[in-house]
């Protein structure tokens, strides 16, 4: 259903509304998402560390779940995510030697 054409016969609390519910689901999806890919994780032996924990953002992220709610659900703070991605981004330098995507760095 076109987004516009609902919005546009509705009164200013209905909109209000209707945007509240609107991000309640999204935010209710990427919860969704986080406990199905969790449960994964644990049948597989793993813990759920900050690290896995942004791991699994991560991959949620590229699907198409809006960040600010996977921090959400995930209980994590943003500035968390971006350490745990920056972690993870020295210790494949610190590991190759250089930084992907840069050939000047080859050896």
């Amino acid at each position: 259903m076109n987004k516009k054409a609902v919005t546009g016969n509705l009164s200013e609390s209905e909109r209000e509304e209707l945007v509240r519910l609107r991000e309640r689901n999204a935010y209710l999806e990427a919860e969704i998402a986080v406990i199905k890919t969790e449960s994964l994780e644990k049948r597989t032996g793993s813990c759920a560390s900050q690290g896995a924990k942004a791991a699994i953002i991560k991959e949620l992220r590229e699907v198409g779940y809006q960040l600010k709610y996977l921090l959400k659900a995930m209980k994590m703070a943003k500035s968390t995510y971006y350490f745990e991605l920056n972690k993870v981004d020295a210790v494949a330098e610190k590991e190759w030697g250089f930084i992907i995507g840069n050939p000047n760095n080859l050896s």
